[in-house]
């Protein structure tokens, strides 16, 4: 992939004052860019959605585009749509998980921090890197703390207990399909397998 030079949001916000006081230059310029970085941006889309990785950086750049899951690659529109536009790309490309490589890496970090700090995420590390990214473990680690909700989800893979069967308990428990009218309860029955 083409390295892309980084530009600040204060040049493309500099851009767009003279775009919207009549500088046509500045103008097109800003269309030029917005089309540079949005198809670059696509781009990284593209290549996480073939490789199944939703990261936090993916899923912000669906919602900041309306659901769509693709940045405008306009060249054309007023000084104030181009700047939104802008912003938003920028966004995205700045978060290290926008590529690839930066949600590799990443992963690879939380593994290798979770394995100094004495933390047993069992055999598929995969699942278990998935588990870290869904809503499950969102809403657990914000009632316990990642620290504690960590061992506890440490402690169970330790005696046995499978990731895959506390994201579907938590599933279930969302769809309303769970035995149990509380969230604390599947997690208490998984933690004590």
């Amino acid at each position: 992939m083409t390295k892309y030079k980084a530009i600040s949001f204060e040049d493309i916000e500099n851009l767009a004052t003279k775009a919207a006081t009549g500088d046509a230059s500045a103008l097109s310029e800003l269309g030029r860019l917005n089309s540079k970085y949005g198809r670059a941006a696509n781009q990284r889309m593209r290549e996480m959605e073939k490789r199944g990785l939703e990261t936090g950086a993916y899923k912000r750049a669906v919602e900041d585009t309306g659901g769509k899951g693709r940045f405008s690659q306009a060249k054309t529109g007023d000084a104030e749509t181009l700047l939104r536009s802008l912003e938003k790309v920028t966004k995205f490309m700045n978060y290290q998980t926008s590529t690839v490589t930066g949600e590799m890496e990443r992963r690879a970090n939380i593994l290798e921090g979770l394995d100094r700090a004495g933390y047993n995420v069992g055999n598929d590390k995969k699942a278990f890197l998935r588990f870290l990214d869904s809503d499950a473990w969102n809403e657990l680690r914000g009632m316990f703390g990642s620290k504690d909700a960590m061992k506890q989800v440490s402690d169970a893979m330790e005696r046995g207990a499978n990731i895959d069967d506390l994201v579907t308990a938590y599933n279930d428990f969302v769809a309303g399909e769970s035995e149990s009218e509380d969230i604390l309860q599947v997690w208490d029955g998984w933690v004590s397998e």
